[in-house]
């Protein structure tokens, strides 16, 4: 990699950190006590749940700067390099209707197997297409950092955030 390279992709991390921090200025989540429950309760400000959308873009910005072509030009489909189309989907819970994974694909037909449908009690929903994974990637992140604020948890089959 190029040092010109190298300092557009730091540049570009920093960039996006940046941004995120601006739109997080001043906010802030508050816990209090549920008056049902006696458990505490997170209350989110619209501000807040901005703030959380702007950090999850940086974050994927930032992962995919880091990340580079290898030397002989090939990019992994996998690698948010990848300019291959990348759906992002839901696996919904046959019985409750509840979403149990958000994901990226690019090879929809090939990613479970009927199998695994059945063992789970799942569905698959694609919910948008895009040209390039790294769009995917912000997608998903958006999508599982919403779900999160909403649910206070990732969906079921979902581990961890990218």
């Amino acid at each position: 990699m190029y040092n010109d390279e190298v300092h557009l992709r730091q540049a570009t991390c920093a960039g996006a950190a940046g941004a995120a921090a601006a739109v997080c200025m001043g906010t802030g989540a508050a816990s209090v006590s549920c008056p049902a429950t006696g458990a505490a309760c997170a209350l989110v400000p619209p501000a807040a749940a901005a703030c959380g959308t702007a950090a999850a873009t940086a974050i994927a910005v930032c992962s995919v700067a880091s990340g580079g072509s290898s030397a002989r030009g090939r990019v992994h489909g996998n690698s948010a390099d990848s300019m291959m189309g990348t759906e992002v989907y839901y696996l919904i819970n046959r019985l409750t209707g509840a979403i149990d994974k958000i994901g990226i694909t690019s090879y929809s037909e090939r990613r479970y197997s009927q199998a695994y449908f059945d063992a789970q009690n799942v569905d698959y929903y694609p919910q948008a297409h895009h040209e390039w994974r790294t769009m995917a990637i912000i997608d998903e992140q958006i999508r599982l950092f919403n779900y999160y604020v909403e649910y206070g948890q990732l969906p079921r089959l979902n581990k961890t955030f990218r």
